[in-house]
């Protein structure tokens, strides 16, 4: 890269566009701060310590020993809560080359690719929800190992999420037409659509999608209560305004009106208690967590109470169990799917890179070489997927809302 190329870098990465951050990951790999040695660095200056990554393990221990001999977890949403756990082992940089989880990583990633194989609309399952988590974590597997045979699948699974995008930019439950746009639907395939271009993947559309969702994120701000909201209305929801944030300073930077505004309400409001009363309590913090941690707004006062929190109340054996009010799921998979977001929380120390490595990569200092942590990179596959039809989902996940 030239002088003057890392000049428009570092400008446009202060002014939180899309182009800075799809240039910065040409110098620092996204999911290179998972390494062992990275993971270290990271938690001593992010704020983690021997009692969190203690807590990872033994969550991590416990997920494998809980997984089903299919490679899955759950059993009605079972790619989502897939996706879910596979994630929790990605974000401690765990591959199917891993010593200890390498089995359990790759068992969860061929029952994946088997669940889709079997749907004939081309989705990992039924709804918006369970595709989404099932294609970020496929995404992220890419990221991480660059395994050919995981290529393909990938963009044609985040190729459904660009086709499936409303014309305003949002998601809804299914990816069928419609003029209802879910903010809570939307975060899922957010999340995915920024792990497909971390990971490069190569889908007509992506940056547009990715654009119009920005969009759409805006429009679901209220001015007068600084929150976003749930759906097409404009009544603000504590939860939701995380999604927003989350989704902005990924997709849009941290300069809008709309982001500092979300942001000024979860400074002043968001906390964490565990056993508050709240509705999905988790999905709460997981947002706000890593909210706080990649645009470093309220982190050093969030920091502490989240992982005092989380590391108190973890179970014996390694899982969590669900603090507050769910429906849709129960048993195994509330298990699962708490285990996974506390996990996820915990990791957030190396998990992503925040807005500061952008300074430390002009001085030098910004560590995370750009190699994958699994196999190299293929050959570059310039053929477009080919598209399947689109067929309307008849059940979303309800486990994973607002």
């Amino acid at each position: 890269m030239s002088l003057c190329n890392a000049i428009i870098v570092a400008v446009t990465f202060i002014s939180g566009t899309l182009f800075a951050q799809e240039q910065l990951a040409e110098k620092i790999d996204p999911f290179g701060f998972r390494s062992k040695e990275e993971r270290m660095k990271s938690l001593k200056k992010y704020g983690g310590d021997d009692a969190t990554e203690d807590a990872v393990l033994k969550a991590l221990r416990w997920l494998k020993s809980t997984q089903n001999r299919s490679g899955s977890w759950g059993d009605g949403y079972a790619p989502a809560i897939t996706g879910l756990a596979l994630l929790a082992f990605l974000g401690h940089g765990e591959t199917p080359k891993s010593e200890e989880f390498g089995k359990t990583v790759s068992s969860a990633i061929e029952f994946l690719a088997a669940a889709r194989a079997k749907e004939r609309t081309g989705y990992f399952g039924d709804g918006a929800y369970v595709h989404a988590i099932a294609t970020f974590a496929i995404c992220e597997a890419y990221g991480m190992t660059r395994d050919p045979k995981l290529y393909d699948l990938m963009n044609d699974a985040v190729l459904k999420i660009v086709q499936g995008q409303r014309d305003a930019g949002g998601w809804d439950y299914n990816y069928g037409n419609s003029s209802r746009r879910d903010l809570s639907v939307g975060g899922w395939n957010m999340q995915a659509l920024n792990a497909a271009r971390s990971a490069s993947a190569d889908i007509p559309g992506l940056r547009e999608a990715m654009k119009k969702a920005v969009d759409d994120i805006k429009a679901h701000w209220d001015r007068k209560s600084g929150m976003f909201s749930y759906s097409n209305d404009k009544s603000g929801s504590p939860t939701l305004t995380g999604v927003g944030t989350l989704c902005l300073i990924e997709l849009d930077g941290t300069s809008s009106a709309e982001f500092k505004g979300a942001m000024r309400y979860l400074r002043a409001n968001a906390k964490i208690e565990w056993r508050s009363g709240m509705s999905w309590p988790l999905y709460t913090w997981y947002y706000q967590t890593l909210s706080f941690f990649k645009s470093e707004e309220n982190w050093e006062k969030w920091n502490p109470q989240m992982k005092k929190v989380l590391v108190a109340n973890q179970e014996s054996d390694g899982h969590w169990e669900h603090p507050g009010g769910a429906f849709g799921i129960n048993g195994m998979e509330l298990k699962v799917y708490s285990t996974a977001l506390c996990t996820l929380m915990l990791e957030v120390y190396y998990r992503y890179f925040n807005v500061s490595v952008e300074s430390e990569r002009k001085s030098g200092n910004a560590g995370a070489s750009n190699q994958p942590l699994g196999n190299p990179a293929p050959q570059a596959n310039n053929q477009e997927p080919q598209d399947t039809p689109q067929k309307a989902n008849k059940i979303y996940f309800k486990g994973i809302q607002h």
